[in-house]
């Protein structure tokens, strides 16, 4: 579990990557960083480290993005606990998969939206 930006501005949106690829999570903060509306409150790439994160997290998290297939199990649980939190969490799921069974169990579990991982990034052109 990587915590960071614990001096970012209180407006920022907070988000919290959970995905186990850190190569792919680590472009996914970069790009996220250069953005001057969100600040990465945390990195997970376990499902153990997105919830101990979520415990210690003083400010918690306004965003979380997590990825379905995750070493210590899929990230249903994760999405339905966050939905379920009353903490106004907003979940989205970031998947390889094409499997639309599973990105309707996603957004049944409280997903507020998919992206597929081989969706193109982009940013805004101010930077």
């Amino acid at each position: 579990m990587v915590v960071i930006g614990e001096n970012a501005q209180n407006d920022s949106t907070r988000v919290l990557l959970v995905e186990d690829h850190a190569s792919f999570r680590q472009a996914l903060a970069f790009m996220f960083e250069r953005e001057e509306e969100f600040v990465v409150a945390g990195e997970a790439g376990t499902l153990a480290e997105a919830y101990e994160f979520l415990r210690e997290a003083p400010d918690g998290v306004d965003v979380a993005i997590v990825d379905l297939a995750l070493p210590d199990g899929d990230g249903f649980g994760l999405i339905e606990d966050l939905s379920s939190s009353g903490g106004g969490v907003t979940t989205l799921v970031l998947s390889a998969s094409l499997e639309p069974a599973r990105f309707a169990h996603a957004v049944e579990a409280g997903a507020s939206g998919v992206l597929h991982k081989a969706a193109a990034i982009t940013t805004s052109s101010r930077r």
